[in-house]
């Protein structure tokens, strides 16, 4: 059994690890606990996250949602290797990947060894690069099903949508990610709404050779100046997070800054994506690709 000890940042951060290891416990055929998705769970169809049961994977620990939050705070508190070792409880085994994560590298959860362990104790992992490369895409279909958006939800995506083709054939989702990004990375990745417009009639251009249409569905976490998009056919206002997440997965083209957030997006809705590096990135159509993996 596998207990995920790690809250991995925010929905999207979540979405991407909830489903690498959820990739690998079906393949491994092993229980699985993850408690952190708990606080997004009514974003999503109650049935297709309860589904997850069927495979052994749960949100919940117990039955009782205060009592889960007072073993999630115990859990933060305790240093599981201490007692481990302290104790040397035989049937429990501690992972994390914290050592790798500060090099920004992935740990493969194919790892036999590990797999073994999962297998065969109560297994408490801590960390965010855990990856399983060679079963993302076998169970893609899989992971598409259990995270559908609520109805409320599902119905102002799809309005939402039907606004963006009222104005243009060809939907240009741009992620113009504010907020964090501007101490993240120490700013590599918080551009200026100029910089975003720049990429856009850059991006028009090239899709007008084709004779397409386009609208832009500018998705932000900060409220956006729209005077730099002048000339260009915007759609732009705040709503919820969910609803810009699945609206980009129903876009024809991606366009953001390197972000779990856009990559999602991609992977859900078979969406190119253009990720800009930095402010001088130039935006090609063989730029383009769909994400698979992450």
């Amino acid at each position: 059994m596998v207990f995920v000890n790690v809250k991995a940042g925010q929905l999207a951060n979540r979405l991407i690890h909830f489903s690498n290891f959820i990739v690998n416990a079906v393949e491994y055929d092993y229980r699985l606990v993850y408690p952190w998705f708990q606080e997004y769970f009514s974003f999503f169809e109650a049935a297709a996250i309860k589904s997850l049961n069927q495979y052994g994977i749960r949100i919940r620990i117990t039955p009782f949602p205060n009592l889960d939050k007072f073993i999630l705070l115990i859990l933060r508190v305790i240093k599981f290797p201490f007692l481990n070792s302290f104790f040397r409880i035989p049937c429990i085994a501690i992972h994390s990947t914290q050592e790798l994560d500060k090099k920004e590298m992935k740990y493969d959860l194919n790892d036999k060894e590990f797999i073994a362990t999962a297998r065969k104790k109560m297994l408490f992992v801590n960390g965010w690069g855990y990856r399983d490369p060679e079963n993302f895409d076998k169970y893609a279909p899989l992971i598409r099903s259990f995270f559908i958006p609520n109805k409320t939800l599902s119905d102002e995506v799809d309005r939402l949508i039907d606004l963006c083709k009222s104005k243009g054939d060809t939907i240009i989702g741009v992620h113009i990610r504010k907020g964090d990004y501007k101490s993240f990375k120490e700013g590599k990745y918080y551009y200026s709404e100029e910089v975003y417009a720049e990429k856009m009639k850059s991006l028009q251009n090239l899709l007008k050779t084709s004779n397409k249409n386009c609208v832009f569905l500018l998705c932000s976490n900060e409220p956006v100046t729209t005077s730099p998009f002048t000339g260009l056919s915007i759609v732009a206002q705040q709503r919820h997070a969910v609803v810009d997440l699945y609206a980009l997965a129903k876009c024809n083209y991606i366009i953001g800054p390197p972000s779990t957030y856009t990559i999602w997006s991609s992977f859900f809705g078979n969406v190119p994506l253009f990720m800009m590096n930095s402010a001088e990135s130039q935006i090609f159509l063989h730029g383009f690709r769909v994400m698979k993996q992450f």
